[in-house]
């Protein structure tokens, strides 16, 4: 799922497709943020989606003739043929049993290809798929090394078997390379061996593999395209060094082709010669997705955005002391109009959030410097949003809402040469100050989608509270004490959740009652083992809501839930037993909620409805709705007016690898967003302006 663009690839898998896009860089950004322009239109070539066919789904096929193309072949790997057996009817079991090498051939420089015998030779090796046999050897008087190889024949092979190995100095593949033929290699399977099992339950698989561990992926093709009532679409990212490297091409390549539809191969090459008649994919395996605070890709991707706001004509520029980076364009005696996001990422991806937000700044300050349209506009790409080290660092720091947390970023601030670099804040950043902020964000919910709307002008941030709520008991035996005696931290921490959520559901169970108020339970601590009887547990709860008075109430409830004296609440007591004590206190500061300002929020509504005068809903395509997720603009927003723009999630979906939006949507938010911001900065919001126009022209076919 972690891929990193290379020398011409950007390539991403995600749980169900693959999604591609070759490039002709030979020096490319952790991140994709340059720019494409069609015909008369301005569109970010990095947010565009990563397959051409978005409107089906479907990945990108990177298959084009190659020249003098190189072919291996296994003649134990004919059409795919479903030959499955279930756990527990492998020849070999859990004592080392010794097979002898009947041949090797060699499939490329550095791999070869063993066949060894079975102990039975009337039958097959009986591994069910995907799974693996060990295998032990050495050199002499050395101790055995023990390494587990999946099989690329099938059970259809009777008394023996075939591995793919690939040959390092030493160690248990060279012991294995310099073995005379008739030589004996021991061999066990254990149950512990056995993981993914057929069928996957799956209408659509993503599979990623790199070098021989093509192997189980062989072995899972050979029961999808095998079994004649299995219709599992497989998208199969397949990352090599160099052409040669490319094992089972011929395979893998004659099966696509039988299996239109159904078997999808991409090949990757990482480290192919660049004048090479290589015209497929190129990219190596890494993680370009997962950008935490101050790790090494969030500091380089933060340097590729200063090299490009020098691009966008930003002639000032600058990183400060926790990683924010700026830049100014423009009157500077003027004010300026701030724009941006954050690049940071969550742990798990999500390669649109945030991003986004700094490539339309980026295209907006491009153009507009382009154009030399009067005025002053700003960059900014704030530090931290997902919340490494707090809920909105960086913009919070900005906003002097949050003293730096300098100490505790010190040693990411060190390893990007940080230390000594001032803190950026609102009203110290220029002398001329700024005239309001723009943010373009992914919704990240469902609602766009579901209304058929391309674009959302929102009304107002949610604001956030996260609070800890802490229960002490009396750890002990979980079978010594009896009931009437316990002290049970975990069953009050579950009894106060779900009591607190049967009574907000209640109150709030009209959505105008609390606002549309939303709240979870994202975590139960506790466990010590299965024996133990928890004697502390803590839980944290998560609320937000578009106004103040919701999040009041729901604080008001959840403290009233922790109160020793519950009954006069008409609670149950949390523990029936011996009484446990609760706490509560708010974990990180709260993030109020942020309504947008009403002249900015005109702009982008105007620039939204140029953009798409017909689609969607409406006469413009847009939707005014509420922030449910907090961003960069909740602490900014009180120190200047601000707005933002949202274009649709695809099913709602953010914080995932999943995270994707339609090519159409992210250009015409482009489009809107520079708009907007031309409007803002040339104080022009009715209308585009004329020299400015190529932003909103439509979209070719």
């Amino acid at each position: 799922r972690r891929l990193r663009a290379a020398s011409r690839v950007q390539a991403v898998l995600l749980p169900e497709r693959i999604r591609l896009r070759a490039r002709a860089d030979s020096n490319p950004p952790p991140i994709r943020m340059t720019l494409r322009r069609t015909g008369a239109t301005c569109i970010p070539r990095s947010l565009m989606a990563l397959h051409h066919a978005s409107a089906s789904r479907q990945p990108l096929r990177l298959s084009p003739p190659l020249a003098a193309p190189l072919r291996r072949r296994f003649s134990s790997v004919p059409p795919p043929v479903a030959a499955l057996v279930p756990p527990g009817e492998c020849q070999f079991g859990e004592e080392w049993v010794a097979a002898p090498l009947l041949g090797r051939a060699d499939l490329n420089h550095d791999t070869r290809l063993f066949t060894f015998g079975l102990p039975d030779p009337g039958k097959p090796l009986g591994l069910s798929t995907c799974a693996c046999i060990l295998a032990r050897g050495g050199a002499e008087g050395a101790e055995p090394v023990v390494r587990p190889y999946t099989p690329v024949s099938t059970n259809a092979l009777l008394g023996k078997f075939e591995l793919m190995v690939k040959v390092y100095s030493g160690g248990l593949s060279a012991h294995l390379d310099g073995l005379p033929i008739g030589a004996p290699v021991a061999f066990k399977h254990i149950q512990f061996n056995v993981k993914t099992q057929y069928p996957f339950g799956r209408r659509r698989l993503g599979m990623l593999a790199g070098g021989t561990g093509i192997a189980p992926m062989i072995q899972a093709l050979h029961a999808v395209l095998g079994s004649a009532d299995d219709s599992t679409v497989v998208d199969l990212l397949y990352g090599s060094k160099t052409e040669p490297d490319i094992l089972a091409r011929d395979t893998l390549d004659a099966w696509s082709a039988a299996y239109p539809g159904r078997l999808n191969v991409t090949h990757v090459l990482s480290h192919e010669p660049a004048g090479s008649a290589w015209a497929g994919a190129r990219g190596f395996i890494s993680e370009p997705l997962l950008r935490q605070a101050l790790t090494p890709p969030d500091i380089a991707a933060r340097e590729w955005v200063m090299a490009r706001m020098a691009d966008a004509g930003l002639a000032r520029r600058r990183m400060d002391g926790i990683g924010t980076v700026y830049g100014e364009g423009g009157d500077p005696s003027a004010p300026s109009l701030l724009m941006g996001s954050h690049t940071d990422s969550q742990p798990e991806g999500g390669w649109l959030d945030g991003a986004l937000g700094v490539v339309y700044a980026l295209e907006a300050a491009r153009v507009l410097h382009e154009a030399g349209a009067p005025g002053a506009w700003s960059v900014i790409d704030f530090q931290d949003e997902e919340g490494r080290y707090n809920t909105l660092t960086g913009s919070r720091v900005f906003a002097r809402h949050l003293p730096p947390p300098l100490e505790e970023m010190a040693d990411g601030r060190a390893r990007a040469g940080l230390s000594a670099a001032p803190v950026l804040y609102w009203d110290s950043a220029r002398p001329a100050g700024f005239s309001g902020y723009l943010e373009a964000h992914i919704e990240q919910g469902p609602r766009l989608e579901a209304a058929n709307a391309s674009l959302g002008v929102v009304t107002a941030v949610v604001g956030l509270r996260q609070m800890r709520v802490s229960f002490l008991g009396r750890q002990d035996h979980a079978g010594g004490c009896e009931m009437p005696e316990r002290a049970d931290a975990a069953l009050a921490a579950m009894r106060y959740a779900s009591g607190l959520d049967a009574a907000l559901r209640r109150v709030c169970d009209a959505p105008e009652a609390c606002d549309g108020a939303v709240w979870t339970f994202p975590d139960l601590t506790g466990f010590v083992s299965h024996s133990t009887i928890p004697g502390e547990a803590n839980l944290t709860l998560q609320f937000r809501a578009p106004t103040e008075a919701p999040m009041e109430e729901i604080e008001r409830l959840a403290r009233s839930h922790c109160e020793a004296d519950r009954s006069a609440l008409g609670l149950p007591p949390l523990s029936h037993a011996r009484p446990v004590r609760c706490t509560i206190v708010h974990e990180r500061p709260p993030v109020r909620a942020a309504p947008m300002d009403d002249e900015m929020r005109s702009c982008v509504e105007a620039a939204a409805r140029i953009a798409a005068p017909s689609a969607g809903v409406g006469a413009a395509g847009t939707l005014a709705m509420p922030s449910r997720a907090v961003h960069d603009a909740s602490p900014v927003a009180t120190r200047m007016p601000a707005a933002m723009l949202f274009v649709p999630s695809v099913g709602g979906v953010s914080h995932s690898f999943d995270e994707h939006t339609h090519d159409k949507d992210l250009a015409l938010g482009a489009r809107a967003f520079v708009g907007a911001a031309a409007g803002i900065v040339l104080q022009q919001c009715a209308a585009t302006p004329p020299e400015l126009g190529r932003v909103s022209t439509v979209i070719p076919a």
